[in-house]
């Protein structure tokens, strides 16, 4: 998005987004993304974090804001797909399920994330440094609950990105 829209058109664009949501839910407007079986509000924390970390990141860390998205597209929904298809080790915050396949699941896609972002930058990422960034990543992704993560994920990893990388 920040190649295309700039970091006001970003925001603008989170918070229809969030109104849309409102009125969807509102009046039964796009049941399916309101018809998970749990309690949450991840549709909305998701238009928030990407308008934050628009409001954060924009315009000077582009490629931090795009490792955001990315990690908040590919991370999180692979924890959510193989923690719910994969319950291994299941583990419950204020009655939300968790497992540790969907943790584990979340590390490994951010390492990777992390790596081939790191590489098509340029950069020259130490291996340590990757995997305590990623386990703290995955750390505050399995602690989340009702889909706050989609708001915090995004933008602490955008923060994250450029505190180890500059």
């Amino acid at each position: 998005m920040p190649f295309f829209i700039d970091k006001i058109g970003i925001m603008i664009l989170s918070g229809l987004f969030i109104v849309l949501f409102v009125l969807s839910r509102n009046f039964g407007i796009f049941s399916s993304i309101h018809g998970v079986s749990r309690k949450t509000i991840g549709e909305f924390s998701m238009a928030a974090g990407v308008g934050i970390s628009a409001a954060v990141l924009l315009p000077s860390g582009i490629i931090a804001f795009v490792y955001g998205m990315l990690i908040l597209s590919f991370a999180d929904t692979s924890a959510n797909i193989i923690g719910s298809k994969w319950k291994i080790w299941e583990f419950k915050i204020m009655s939300q399920s968790k497992s540790i396949g969907g943790s584990i699941a979340f590390f490994l896609c951010s390492i990777m994330i992390s790596y081939f972002t790191a590489h098509y930058v340029g950069l020259d990422i130490k291996l340590d440094m990757l995997l305590i960034f990623c386990l703290i990543l995955t750390l505050i992704e399995a602690v989340h609950i009702f889909g706050l993560d989609n708001l915090s994920i995004p933008v602490i990893s955008g923060i994250f990105w450029n505190y180890f990388t500059y």
